[in-house]
């Protein structure tokens, strides 16, 4: 009897040491995230934190992924309405969190990844749904660097899967599969490294994140911008960003950002986003009520520009004399051509009145020598022609190529390309025709803090049909009304962003 009573008890010692083992295997095993498994090149990623979340928001929010091409949207609507809104599936996969991450090959080459994360606690479900769904659909299994890749035939595509513990990562590029294997393997957790190092201040209530990395991004974007014939300028906004985290929130039609944005620290000096005092957005009521594209910069004071290195040497620089402390172009549309124009406050309106006045005696001036002025009331139009010198400082407001008039307001001075852009502007200035009345402008306000050292600001619905058909995606013709971009200083690194589409 006392042999059998040794040999149960040896029995039990070696289940419950199995147990123990596979146990302390589990729990030591590390925890998979999409951001210690995504390849480095990823663009921007659209954070969920229930599935349940993304689903219920592209149901009501159906163009959102518009901003992709059209293959990618196609991807990315058939994943989330041909699969995961399944009732079966959205049982299993009630506490996983949910990704869509865009990663660039080239400046005209984009792959979608996708990603199912949970604990390692709820693991067992993600095994569950890849069991279901392999049964569900025509499946084929095969392996790169040992690791199983299982091939699913879903609306006419094959979606690539692989499982990893608390992660699942669905792509329909076999080389992007590829590329995520390669990073487990290698076990490179710099992408998870920078994320971590954020800060974690934000709002923890939201339930929708946009993670953005500009490397990628910006090239994402001028390629974007290319397709609009847009301004340019927009790319100089980010060139010297890092990554940003934002909460991504809809309230009605508006589709409203709010986060950090990291600033790269070995341009400084070079931008002028390194200036940190928060800066009053008090231009409203200068600009007729139809600005539109309208793009501000504000320093602390002139000097902050005037250390910013020339992209284009000249030999006269108008900054030492004209002093600006803040810069705003923007244009104004009618029915035959847009007007451009440049905004400049200056910190010594007296002196810059004098040079401007006296130009004819310059040589960045060809006036031969003809004082042509126009008064209107107390405000003077002068004609004057030079290069757009803020374009040769800072590489903003390329459209407006020459300055042929302009005019001081107050202590600021406002540039044009036609004298008739000038008196319909002092106009509209007389009769408080501002955009400090324009509601689609003024209504996004509750949005935004009243200071910021960049604004930028484009409402798309006020560009005529014509314009529109050769300027504008589709995307943004049939779903984007405006939108409003706005970022101040935190600290040496750090600014405060907030971004508002407003959605048709």
């Amino acid at each position: 009897m006392k042999i059998y009573k040794r040999i149960f008890l040896f029995v039990i010692i070696i289940v419950l040491s199995l147990f123990l083992y596979r146990l302390y295997s589990y729990l030591s095993a590390p925890q998979m995230t999409l951001f210690s498994a995504m390849p480095h090149n990823a663009a921007l990623v659209i954070k969920s934190e229930k599935t349940k979340y993304i689903l219920d928001f592209n149901r009501e929010h159906k163009h959102f992924f518009s901003m992709l091409s059209i293959s990618q949207e196609k991807e990315t609507n058939s994943l989330l309405n041909t699969v995961l809104s399944k009732d079966k599936y959205q049982k299993i996969l009630q506490n996983t969190t949910f990704y869509v991450s865009l990663h660039t090959k080239d400046e005209s080459n984009e792959e979608l990844l996708f990603a199912l994360e949970t604990s390692r606690y709820y693991n067992k479900a993600l095994l569950d749904f890849l069991d279901l769904i392999r049964s569900d659909f025509k499946e084929k299994t095969f392996s790169y660097k040992e690791k199983p890749i299982y091939a699913l035939q879903i609306d006419n595509k094959l979606l690539y899967m692989y499982h990893q513990n608390g992660l699942i990562l669905m792509t329909y590029s076999e080389t992007l599969i590829r590329h995520v294997i390669n990073k487990v393997v290698a076990k490179n957790d710099a992408q998870k490294n920078l994320v971590n190092s954020f800060p974690t201040n934000r709002n923890e209530n939201a339930t929708m994140y946009l993670y953005v990395y500009y490397r990628y991004f910006i090239p994402y974007l001028k390629q974007k911008i290319r397709e609009t014939g847009g301004d340019m300028l927009v790319t100089d906004m980010f060139a010297s960003f890092q990554y940003s985290i934002f909460d991504l929130s809809v309230n009605d039609r508006d589709v409203f950002l709010s986060g950090y944005t990291s600033v790269d620290t070995s341009l400084k000096g070079k931008s002028i986003l390194f200036t940190h005092q928060n800066n009053e957005l008090d231009f409203f009521n200068l600009l007729p009520v139809n600005a539109n594209r309208i793009f501000s910069i504000k320093a602390n004071k002139t000097d902050d520009f005037m250390r910013i290195k020339p992209l284009i040497q000249s030999a006269d620089d108008v900054f030492s004399w004209t002093y600006p402390s803040r810069i705003v172009t923007f244009e104004i549309e009618n029915d035959t051509a847009i007007d451009k124009l440049l905004l400049i406050k200056s910190e010594n309106i007296s002196e810059t009145s004098f040079h401007l006045y006296h130009s004819v005696l310059s040589s960045f001036a060809d006036n031969h020598y003809i004082l042509d002025t126009t008064q209107v009331g107390s405000i003077m139009i002068g004609h004057i022609k030079m290069a757009n010198f803020v374009f040769a400082r800072l590489g903003i407001s390329n459209h407006l190529r020459q300055l042929d008039y302009y005019a001081i307001i107050d202590d600021c001075i406002l540039f044009a390309n036609k004298k008739e852009c000038l008196l319909n502007c002092i106009d509209a200035l007389k009769n408080r025709r501002t955009l400090k009345t324009s509601t689609s402008c003024q209504s996004l306000d509750n949005y935004f803090p009243p200071k910021a050292n960049l604004f930028y600001y484009y409402n798309f619905m006020d560009r005529t049909q014509s314009n529109i058909e050769n300027t504008c995606l589709q995307y943004y013709r049939n779903n984007i009304q405006l939108m409003r971009v706005q970022f101040h200083a935190q600290s040496d690194t750090i600014l405060f962003s907030n971004i508002v589409f407003r959605m048709q």
